[in-house]
């Protein structure tokens, strides 16, 4: 049975400039994935997602945001410094290849890492 992703973005600065969005991101399947991050944790999480192209949604989110908190899925680390949401081809800007995520803690506690996928398996 088909299912949908409900995004929201507001974001302001304080010069009074906004950035706002939201609406629903149709996926066949989702995927959801929460997982206790100890300090010092630098080891990879089996996501088995092949390819980026049946992905039409991925949003990664922490309970601590720290350039110290890296994630990695056969491209360029990323710093967790603050959400990561991608939609459809912007998937693969993250990594093409999410069959495995490279996960590195040293913000000097634990963090609590969520992941959202939701999938396009026609595509």
């Amino acid at each position: 049975m088909p299912d949908s992703i409900a995004w929201s973005f507001n974001a302001s600065a304080s010069t009074g400039g906004t950035a706002k969005a939201s609406g629903k991101t149709a996926a066949d399947a989702v995927l959801v994935v929460r997982k206790a991050i100890p300090d010092t944790f630098d080891d990879s999480l089996s996501l088995q997602l092949e390819t980026a192209e049946k992905i039409a949604f991925l949003a990664m989110t922490s309970s601590v945001y720290d350039p110290d908190l890296t994630v990695k899925a056969g491209g360029t680390a990323v710093k967790l410094t603050g959400p990561l949401v991608l939609h459809g081809n912007a998937v693969a800007l993250f990594s093409e290849d999410l069959g495995a995520l490279e996960v590195k803690n040293t913000t000097g506690g634990d963090v609590e890492l969520s992941i959202l996928v939701g999938f396009d398996i026609a595509a």
